[in-house]
């Protein structure tokens, strides 16, 4: 997948790395999100299967942010990164 400019300055603007997209593009799950978009987060059945990984994955510590990631993607292309917040239900 491609990063569009807006995700790429997303990125940086919420210290998001690659590493942490490929994780969530790997384990999560995808809900559609119109317009042919979707949007990408760890589900808890998800989160507790990267869970068991994660000392495998040396990603022990990214486990908490990873939790609230998402990514919203379009065409192969991915359209913009950050973290859920209370206004985002059901994911």
């Amino acid at each position: 997948m491609k990063l569009t400019k807006h995700a790429q300055l997303r990125m940086k603007q919420r210290a998001i790395n690659w590493r942490q997209i490929e994780a969530i593009l790997t384990f999560g799950e995808n809900y559609y999100h119109g317009k042919n978009a979707y949007y990408t987060c760890l589900s808890k059945r998800a989160f507790k299967e990267m869970s068991v990984q994660s000392k495998e994955l040396n990603i022990v510590q990214e486990l908490s942010k990873l939790k609230r990631l998402f990514v919203v993607s379009a065409e192969n292309n991915i359209v913009t990164v950050g973290y859920k917040g209370k206004h985002i239900h059901n994911h």
